[in-house]
């Protein structure tokens, strides 16, 4: 490549960047101000005869955005996958359904999205690191359904800088590790 063709090619990416860099979505980036919060269960979840998983739950700000629908059923394909490990009785509620009112005393997870941003692949690829970081913040309740109290209720957040998420891999990858950290929480309290 010559040295004309180069310059050209610095300057469309230069134009590239400050064309989607001053778009107000990009200049205007919102930080999560939630941490990872994790005690420990009032109860162990062994104790517990039957387990129900309800789907992933979105906050209304959140909720009607297309991306953060599909990290929403990602996410509980991968926390159900992980939970059947440790409950091969698992119960897996579908969208919309409540919790059964069973005899038997039962574990009721339900895990909800309540901050989310995912920087898209082609936002990463065009816009590079001014696109923003991606994170994402998760509350699961954990409840026993013999007296309806809240157990545990822990809050899980997972993020990865704009600088250092090359393509927008390590921002899908955000979604594995928090199903995972939830899976390894639920582990440690059975």
């Amino acid at each position: 490549m010559n040295q004309k063709h180069k310059f050209l090619s610095l300057v469309i990416m230069i134009a590239a960047a400050v064309a989607v860099g001053s778009q107000p979505v990009l200049a205007k980036e919102k930080k999560p101000k939630a941490t990872t919060i994790t005690e420990p269960s009032k109860v162990k979840f062994s104790e517990f005869k039957a387990v129900e998983l309800k789907p992933f739950g979105i906050a209304p700000e959140h909720a009607n955005h297309k991306g953060n629908q599909k990290s929403a059923a990602v996410m509980d394909d991968l926390l159900q996958q992980e939970l059947k490990i440790l409950f091969p009785n698992l119960k897996i509620l579908g969208p919309g359904q409540e919790f059964s009112q069973a005899k038997e005393r039962t574990l009721q997870i339900e895990p909800y999205i309540s901050d989310i941003r995912k920087v898209s692949t082609g936002a990463r690829v065009w816009a590079g690191a001014m696109a923003g970081s991606s994170y994402v913040v998760v509350q699961v309740t954990y409840r026993d359904s013999s007296t309806g109290e809240v157990i545990a209720r822990p809050q899980f957040r997972r993020s990865v800088s704009g600088w250092t998420d090359a393509w927008g891999e390590q921002g899908n990858q955000l979604r594995d590790q928090l199903c995972r950290d939830i899976a390894n929480y639920t582990a440690a309290n059975k």
